[in-house]
């Protein structure tokens, strides 16, 4: 019992006087500890204003958080407090004393009462324990803490006040050459064991964590020969399965998750036989070691000599041919994105005639590894039937609606990938990419050209999958030469589009402050623009091309199709920023009510402009829409 509660005890008892004369003497005369409790009075007003008006100002001064850490400091009026529950609770006890030696009763009252004069008297105790201020260790670490906090704010204040004056005037051209050095030794950084390394842990820790993929509703994707079963993992990416139909072999196409492709093959029980790796980033080959461990030693890795991807032990070239089973996949070079970066064309299963030529399944005769473009810029297509192909896995060169960055290339690689390399393979082929991004690249090639039917079309197909959480793969080359801004490129109306939207977001951006003493810069800016990019004249029949480039359309030169591709790798950095469009939440949100089919007066989705009805369930719940390459 705490020594205030003893005393408190020890000036309540009364042997002496019974109940009757202790209340009329308290009554007439106040006891000795009231007399003190109401002398004391005063004095505790003067301290009270005393701790207020000096104290607290002069703790202030010292050390501002003394007087955070300190509890309400305890006076006499606790102490009366308590003699008065003691008081109370002795007349209390005492009575229910007497009434139970009179009747014989129980003591349960007594229980009762007491206990709550027990709680009454511990939260008393319980402030009275909280008087005391924080531990002077509590305080000088929160001290230490704020001294270090305030040291490295006021070093990144001193070093932003030394730098701000080399960064006013150093011009925005070598701003940007710094930033880009910048860059390649994070990316140099990232390519080594350390960044490999970090990959693998990150694939761990979502499947430690149960995450389910970022996308549902796979399925494969049936072809001649083989069937293609995509993988995806982490937060966008995609691993591919080929499965050869006569063998069961089994081919993976950069596995950069080797858990859920193993999980997958045991699933299914099939046999892995072969790796396929369309270029050396972690992302994309980070798996090859650990599956190649959990296989023996014994599958053979493919990769291009230019990437180095990690686990290689076969290296391809150009128009090399690789066999998976019954499966014939051509090699295509295709540097942009990685210096050494190749995609795998699955190529059709068609037979070969008595002159040794091969016939495809349509039963044309192609001729074996006779070109189909004598100039292919070396990707190897001269060498291979490539007009057989019925599937690419293009990595990150053809990322459905746009492309991979531009890491090892320029606008000219590009260009000749997507025109000159990859341009005898038809519009049949299907487009596998290492991506879960056609939906923002769609919103960006919607930005760019919001008139075009073909894109809006493609947007909203793509959009309603997502908002169920399917996936868009695959894709095809036709709807890429349709909608990829990329591909676009050849058409002249639309650079002319494309640029116009530049030099309209060029002429609100805010400028650097030395920009408006340069006589003239806004005129000769769009002066320049406006020499780039001329007014289009009327054009001849033969100059028309159909297919592929939107409509009909003129036909703009490489060089205008370069100035292209650089304006759309400038209005690029703007599409992360590009919001879903509303009608599109509207169309996959606001549910459709049935109607009936024999209503004459029903209209069509083409008539109505209205999403069409989509099918439902047993339960009456609409159908998701079914993955699988979009329809223009």
């Amino acid at each position: 019992v705490p020594l205030c509660m003893t005393s408190v005890a020890h000036r309540t008892a009364r042997p002496n006087r019974s109940h009757e004369e202790r209340s009329v003497s308290v009554s007439k005369r106040p006891s000795g500890s009231a007399r003190r409790v109401s002398g004391s009075t005063g004095g505790s007003f003067i301290r009270a204003v005393f701790r207020a008006f000096v104290v607290a100002p002069l703790l202030a001064l010292v050390d501002p958080g003394m007087q955070g850490g300190e509890s309400p400091s305890v006076t006499e009026t606790d102490d009366a407090y308590l003699l008065r529950q003691r008081q109370a609770s002795g007349e209390t006890m005492g009575g229910q004393k007497r009434t139970t030696e009179a009747s014989g009763g129980t003591c349960q009252s007594q229980s009762h009462s007491g206990a709550q004069t027990q709680k009454k008297e511990q939260a008393v105790v319980q402030k009275i324990h909280q008087s005391y201020e924080t531990s002077p260790l509590a305080t000088w670490v929160a001290m230490l803490a704020r001294l270090i906090a305030s040291a490295l704010a006021t070093a990144g204040l001193a070093l932003s006040f030394g730098l701000y004056p080399v960064y006013a005037v150093t011009p925005t051209f070598l701003l940007n050459a710094l930033g880009k050095q910048a860059f390649n030794v994070g990316y140099l950084i990232y390519m080594t064991r350390a960044g490999r390394f970090f990959h693998l842990r990150a694939v761990k820790a979502v499947h430690k964590s149960n995450t389910p993929p970022h996308s549902r509703g796979v399925r494969p994707s049936p072809l001649s020969t083989c069937s293609i079963l995509p993988v995806p993992f982490s937060q966008d990416n995609y691993a591919y399965v080929l499965v050869d139909h006569h063998t069961r072999e089994c081919a993976a196409v950069d596995p950069a998750d080797p858990w859920a492709v193993s999980d997958l093959l045991e699933r299914l029980e099939l046999r892995l036989t072969t790796i396929l790796t369309t270029h050396k980033h972690h992302d994309h080959a980070g798996g090859n070691l650990v599956l190649q461990t959990r296989f023996g030693g014994k599958l053979t890795i493919y990769g291009h000599k230019l990437d180095k991807c990690s686990g290689v032990n076969a290296l391809v070239a150009a128009g090399d041919l690789i066999k998976v089973g019954e499966t014939e996949i051509g090699v295509l070079h295709v540097p942009c994105h990685t210096t050494g970066h190749v995609v795998y064309a699955v190529l059709g299963g068609g037979g070969v005639d008595g002159d040794g030529n091969r016939t495809s399944t349509s039963g044309g005769v192609t001729g074996t590894r006779t070109p189909a473009h004598k100039y292919d810029a070396g990707s190897g297509a001269s060498q291979l039937p490539i007009h057989n192909a019925e599937c690419l896995f293009t990595g990150d060169a053809i990322i459905n609606g746009g492309v991979g960055a531009f890491f090892h290339g320029g606008p000219k690689d590009c260009f000749d990938n997507l025109h000159v390399r990859l341009a005898s393979v038809p519009d049949s082929a299907l487009v596998f990419s290492g991506h879960e991004y056609m939906q923002m690249n769609l919103r960006y090639a919607s930005w760019l050209d919001e008139a075009d039917e073909a894109t809006a079309n493609a947007c909203s197909q793509v959009n309603l999958r997502r908002q169920n959480g399917l996936s868009t793969q695959p894709s095809s080359m036709f709807v890429e030469r349709k909608v990829n801004p990329y591909f676009r490129v050849r058409d002249g109306t639309y650079l002319h589009r494309i640029a116009e939207l530049q030099r309209s977001i060029e002429a609100g951006k805010k400028k650097r402050w030395y920009r408006r003493y340069l006589p003239n810069d806004a005129s000769d800016s769009l002066q320049k623009l406006s020499d780039d990019h001329p007014p289009h004249e009327a054009i001849e029949l033969d100059q028309v091309e159909l297919g592929g480039l939107g409509g009909v359309n003129t036909l703009a030169t490489e060089k205008q199709s370069l100035k292209g591709i650089e304006t759309l790798q400038s209005l690029s950095q703007y599409r992360h920023l590009i919001e879903e469009p509303d009608s599109a939440v509207e169309q996959t949100a606001t549910p459709q009510t049935p109607q009936s089919g024999n209503d004459p007066n029903r209209k069509t989705s083409g008539e109505s402009g209205e999403a069409p009805e989509r099918e439902r369930t047993n339960s009456g719940r609409k159908k998701a829409p079914a993955p699988g390459p979009l329809t223009l």
